[in-house]
């Protein structure tokens, strides 16, 4: 019996994917179809091996804050809570990462986030059903005299 064993490799695998990154933030600072966004994201660096290699584990409480309301928006409720792992690549300063939303009714979501510190904008798409459901956000500083109550204090 011959058997003959083709080695698959990934078309990105000897190339670096500051690039496409880079390409990706244009995309979404200037798209007005976030699922070409998305789509962008999903070909050219969900899957690229070296995209991982080049980022570490990631905890920001502000973008946890915000992608739990975007999610809100999207679902037209808060969910119950959500899981998160989020990684950076520090040289783009570019968060990705995944996010697992609990619905009221038990039911468990699949999400994917991107986000560009430098521009404080990111997406939020939950992608574990035939439509995907996208949210873009920003991370806008809102000034402290904004906060505050009137006649008092923040």
């Amino acid at each position: 019996m011959n058997t003959t064993i083709q080695e698959i490799t990934s078309p990105f695998a000897d190339t670096d994917p500051t690039p496409r990154i880079h390409a990706l933030r244009r995309a979404l600072c200037t798209a007005d179809d976030f699922g070409k966004v998305l789509e962008q994201f999903q070909d050219e660096l969900a899957f690229h091996p070296r995209l991982m290699s080049m980022s570490r584990g990631h905890h920001d409480d502000n973008l946890t804050q915000i992608v739990g309301l975007t999610l809100a928006r999207m679902l037209g409720r808060p969910p119950r809570g959500f899981l998160h792992a989020f990684a950076r690549v520090a040289a783009t300063a570019f968060v990705h990462g995944a996010i697992y939303p609990v619905l009221h009714t038990g039911e468990r979501r699949l999400g994917v986030v991107i986000y560009f510190e430098q521009e404080l904008q990111g997406l939020c798409a939950l992608v574990d059903r035939p439509e995907t459901v996208i949210g873009r956000f920003s991370l806008v500083p809102v000034p402290a005299s904004c906060t505050r109550a009137p006649g008092g204090s923040a």
